[in-house]
């Protein structure tokens, strides 16, 4: 099912746990187009990177920080 991108619309929710009444809540849904969701991973993947390739400078803490970040970036 194709979804017209750029639309936000509210759901309306009932949140119930163990413990007290339900509440009520809203969850706000917008969509993306492909260009739109390029856009926002390469964003995040460059974000990431970036602050693997400042971490190198910080001495000893660089040998878990710099793959640690590298990967999150990939995997985000």
């Amino acid at each position: 099912m194709r979804v017209p991108s750029g639309i936000t619309r509210v759901q309306p929710v009932v949140l119930s746990g163990y413990h007290g009444s339900p509440t009520t809540g809203q969850v706000t849904i917008q969509t993306f187009d492909r260009e739109q969701r390029l856009r926002r991973a390469f964003a995040g993947l460059g974000k990431w990177w970036a602050v693997a390739l400042f971490s190198v400078f910080i001495p000893v803490a660089h040998f878990v920080l710099v793959p640690s970040f590298l990967a999150y970036g990939a995997w985000q």
